[in-house]
Order: structure tokens, then sequence, then C-alpha cells
């Protein structure tokens, strides 16, 4: 074979073994981007939930210091971009007095019990100080070694702000039902006793221990039931039922007038849960003052029928007002 066959078929094999070759790298090529795709996707999806979450969200390496963040991390701790959080390290936001050993011992626990949340007190730019809700999660690397975490926290101010509004609240409430000199009762659903203030107790003679095991008919004379079903009846209608006039029966068996008036404390009569308060007014001194009221114009009424001439009583504007 000549050097110039030669030549050319060494060149031929070598264009062989090159798109061989290609073919080779090719294929590894499509591997390569067939195996990307998901891991891409993946990206895309982070991406999409970083920018889109409404919880604040940190990555963050091992040492704390934040990797990437969702937009609405960067609102809470009063940035206006993402470069100006990454970079960071995430127990530099702890508030003043907070050990950061202390609150990565706590991340670290609360990223091998994922789904248990804990709280403390977090520091904004400003600077501002807000109690936060932590979760957190451990992100492994390819060896199971810890390479960092997935931190979700929430700014819970307003639920706080809430929860003291709402213990406030109920602090004037109990207030105002202990210091009231009306008895209040409160009946669940079956008309038993759920609770009562202490007026109550004096007013019907019993202990707390006492009237908590007691119901409505326990209280009530059987011939006050209609009046109490018509109530009730009314209270389904509007949550409330206008003041009427009853007896409660007290421990020593004597009866108390009073009057009642009310309402319904959520839920409706025919369902489960409802609760009933009852405002109990003494009426004993006006029912007294009515008795010797009768008895006096009775009285009265005795005495002008027995006289013999006329009488008649005239008001301030000259007209008769009583006459025998």
């Amino acid at each position: 074979m000549s050097d110039k066959e030669k030549s050319r078929s060494e060149l031929l094999a070598e264009a062989r073994r090159l798109r061989s070759r290609v073919k080779l790298l090719e294929g590894a090529w499509h591997a390569s981007q067939a195996a990307e795709k998901p891991l891409r996707e993946k990206e895309q999806t982070l991406s999409n939930l970083l920018e889109c979450s409404p919880e604040a969200i940190l990555i963050t390496g091992a040492d704390g210091t934040i990797t990437d963040c969702s937009r609405a991390a960067v609102q809470m701790y009063g940035f206006a971009a993402r470069d100006e959080l990454i970079g960071r390290n995430s127990f530099d936001f702890t508030a003043p007095g907070i050990e950061h050993g202390m609150v990565q011992e706590m991340v670290e626990t609360l990223a091998h019990d994922y789904g248990r949340a804990k709280e403390y007190v977090c520091l904004a730019r400003g600077p501002r100080e807000f109690p936060m809700e932590v979760s957190a999660r451990a992100i492994p690397d390819e060896s199971g070694a810890l390479s960092g975490y997935i931190v979700i926290a929430r700014d819970i101010s307003r639920r706080r702000a809430a929860e003291e509004r709402l213990l406030l609240e109920k602090e004037y409430a109990r207030t105002i039902v202990e210091t009231s000199m009306d008895g209040i009762i409160i009946f669940n659903e079956r008309g038993d006793v759920a609770d009562f203030n202490v007026a109550a107790l004096g007013l019907l003679g019993y202990t707390a221990e006492e009237l908590r095991t007691l119901n409505q008919q326990d209280l009530t004379p059987d011939v006050y039931a209609k009046a109490d079903e018509t109530a009730m009846s009314r209270a389904a209608e509007s949550g409330r039922f206008e003041e009427y006039e009853k007896e409660y029966l007290r421990k020593d068996g004597t009866r108390l007038p009073a009057l009642v008036s009310g309402g319904i404390l959520g839920g409706k009569p025919d369902g489960q849960g409802w609760r009933a308060v009852a405002f109990i007014k003494d009426i004993t001194e006006r029912k007294k003052a009515e008795t010797v009221l009768r008895f006096e114009r009775d009285r009265l009424n005795e005495i002008t029928h027995s006289v013999g001439a006329g009488i008649l009583v005239v008001g301030r504007n000259r007209t008769a007002v009583w006459a025998n």
C-alpha cells in the first residue's frame, strides 16, 4: 500500500472514531439533559415557592448563613430585596438577651422534630422586635451529613395582640360578672348549671359545689315551667328574652321572687353546645312593698266605704284621682 493510500485509510479510521466519539458525547449530553430536567424543574418550583409563599422561608447553611429566602421573609425582616438578606446570618435577627447558641439549638431540635413550632422574639430592621413562630427541617448532603436548614417563620404579632385583647375582654367580663349584685347563672343545652357568679350563690343559698350539680328544673317551681319555655322560644328567635317574673327555689325550701332576663351564648337551643345565661334580680323588697301597698289600699277602701259622706281626691291639675 502506498503512503498516500495509507494516509487516506488512517484519516477514514480517525473520522469513524470521531463520529463514534461524537455520538457518545451526544448520548451523554442528552442523558445529562434528561437527568438535569427534574432538577431544573425542582429549582423552578422552589423559586416560584419562594416568590409566592405568604410564609417567611429561609434556606440556610449549617451555620445559619442565609443562602436563599422568600419575598415574605424579606418583607418581614424589613428589607427591600433578597440580596440584602442573603449572606446574613439568620441568628443575627434574634432579639437582644437571647443567646445565638440557644436559638441554634432550638432550630436543630425543631429540624429533627418536624411539624412542631416554637415561639421566640425576633429582631427586624429598624430595629423592631416582634414575636415569631418558627419551624425548621434539616437539609442533608449526599453523604447524609447536615448541610443546612429550611426555616419557616411567621410573624405572630397580630395573633398575640388578638389573644391579649381576648384575655383582657374575658377579664373585664369576669370582673363585671363577679361584682354584679344580680345573680348570673349559665345553663348548658341540657339545662344543667354550667357557671355562675358569687351573687347567685348568695341569693339561692347553695355552695359552689352544690349549685354545679343542679339543673334549671331543680331551681324552678313547676308553675313557672311554661314561662321558662316561652322565654327560651323567644331567645331562639332573637337571641335574647325580655324580662319576666318568676320564682327560684332556695336551698332552704323558700322561694326567691325574681325578675329574669337573658339570652343565648353561642349556638341555638335546638343545637349542641349552646349556653343560656339568666340574669336574676332579687325583687323580694319590691314584692314586700307591693304587699304592704295592697294591704293599705284595701284598708283605705274599707274605711272610705264605711263613711257615710262622699270623698273625692283631686290632683294638682284639679282632676279627680280617687273617689269612694
